[in-house]
């Protein structure tokens, strides 16, 4: 309880390159708080409402993940988002140290960082994204260890601490705040003290970046 408290007291915020493409970094360390109040007046009827949009959500993502991981892998082949975003990674994660992938989609990042001789776990919500990636792990001859799950629900996460967890999708998929924060909270507590997680949202201008 007194860490969860003394989470609450502090947030850095140490970069943002939005304007370079759609999501926007954030690093946050073990000590930090997670910035997402929820919304406490809404009545009891808009929540349910909000908890089925948030369901019918999840089964679209998922399905829609499930059908072409492909199309996710190659979108994100050398992109001016996966250079800068593994630029700044390499700078933090060392060889050796243990990742979590959580929203990983079909590995890009996850089988990068184990290329350079990470200890790397994807947890992801759709289970053809997790084949996919197994898939290329296997072809390129890495370990690569793998969860299929829902980041929002805490008994699905691996046991065991990470040096550092990424969450570089499910921000912008979740659309209730208290699911944000409950992933938030999720990720910190597989984390050590001292460990950074890192995080990728879309910003207010994505549509506009997108169709230009």
């Amino acid at each position: 309880m007194h860490q969860q408290e003394a989470l609450k007291n502090r947030w850095t915020d140490t970069g943002c390159f939005s304007a370079l493409f759609p999501r926007a970094m954030s690093q946050v360390r073990k000590d930090d708080p997670v910035p997402l109040p929820v919304k406490e007046h809404l009545t009891a009827r808009r929540r349910k409402e909000y908890a089925m949009q948030e369901k019918e959500n999840t089964v679209a993502i998922k399905r829609n993940y499930d059908e072409a991981p492909e199309r996710e892998w190659k979108r994100t082949d050398q992109t001016i988002e996966f250079l800068i975003t593994a630029r700044m990674l390499e700078k933090m994660i060392h060889e050796g140290e243990r990742v979590l992938d959580i929203g990983g989609g079909p590995g890009r990042y996850s089988l990068w960082l184990a290329e350079r001789g990470c200890r790397v776990t994807l947890f992801d919500l759709s289970s053809g994204n997790i084949a996919f990636a197994r898939g290329q792990a296997k072809g390129m001859g890495l370990q690569l260890e793998t969860v299929c799950g829902n980041a929002v629900d805490k008994a699905m996460y691996p046991k065991g601490e990470f040096d550092h967890v990424l969450v570089m999708g499910p921000m912008y998929h979740l659309f209730r705040e208290e699911d944000r924060r409950r992933l938030m909270e999720n990720a910190l507590d597989v984390l050590k003290p001292g460990g950074k997680i890192y995080l990728a949202f879309i910003n207010l201008l994505a549509g506009v970046n997108f169709y230009l």
